[in-house]
């Protein structure tokens, strides 16, 4: 007993075209579709760069904060007790 495709993945990709152009045009007769034009397609992927290397930069300097966290933790020895330390913030 396999797995049957059912609804739009059972259709033969030239019938899924076709459904899919008459759908691109309805919209577009109607108004509700959006053409894109040179300058708002540019914007958009300029924002789309921008939030790439945000994210990149974010992500690496997260992995060196882990990086030098670990290296603390494990270079580190308390020696000065609790209480000690307490009485020296108060």
């Amino acid at each position: 007993m396999g797995i049957e495709k059912r609804g739009f993945a059972s259709m033969e990709s030239t019938r899924l075209k076709e459904l899919s152009g008459q759908g691109g045009r309805k919209a577009h007769a109607l108004g509700r579709a959006h053409k894109w034009t040179r300058e708002e397609a540019r914007a958009a992927g300029l924002r789309s760069v921008a939030q790439r290397r945000l994210r990149k930069a974010q992500a690496e300097a997260a992995a060196k904060n882990d990086a030098e966290t670990v290296e603390t933790v494990e270079g580190d020895v308390e020696t000065e007790p609790v209480a000690k330390r307490e009485e020296s913030a108060a």
